[in-house]
């Protein structure tokens, strides 16, 4: 069974919106056909349409191109992209509750990817880590005993003030 033009269009929509190729097949399996079809017949089906040329067409346009011959800069975008969306198709189509094991342990890394995607903080550093970073860096110094009267002090807690004896404890 080969795609129709329009089956191909339909069949890179549906991958473009995260579903893997073995869920999207079924789609276009006759009513009947997901029953009777063992899951190896449908793999193998989707993994024919997939390397159908009106299929890669498709998929071509709706990425932006064809991978091999987009620039680097635009094959990682295409790519982080991807994966964004079909870590959001993941969270979408499954019940959270009925998750246990690896698939709840995947669904809350989807879901923390997400949120950091949509708060812009993916892919940056946590603001300990930024503090850490700029610390090492030099960008900023901790310069215990300078003149300043906060700074100083911080210095000097655990000291005893001049003429005044320590505490006993």
């Amino acid at each position: 069974m080969k795609p129709s033009p329009e089956q191909a269009k339909q069949f890179a929509l549906i991958l473009s919106s995260g579903a893997p190729a073995r869920e999207a097949i079924r789609y276009f399996l006759p009513p009947d056909g997901g029953e009777v079809m063992s899951q190896l017949a449908i793999d193998q089906l989707a993994s024919r349409w997939l390397a159908e040329p009106a299929v890669e067409q498709e998929v071509n346009l709706l990425q932006g191109g064809e991978w091999s011959q987009m620039p680097a800069a635009q094959r990682i975008e295409t790519a982080i992209a991807k994966h964004y969306v079909e870590m959001a198709y993941f969270l979408f189509s499954r019940n959270y509750v009925e998750l246990s094991g690896p698939e709840k342990t995947k669904a809350d890394t989807c879901r923390v990817a997400l949120e950091a995607k949509l708060a812009g903080t993916s892919g940056k550093l946590s603001a300990v880590e930024q503090f850490w970073s700029d610390v090492t860096s030099g960008r900023i110094k901790l310069g215990l005993g300078t003149s300043n009267p906060a700074q100083s002090s911080i210095a000097s807690v655990g000291r005893s003030p001049e003429g005044v004896a320590p505490r006993e404890h």
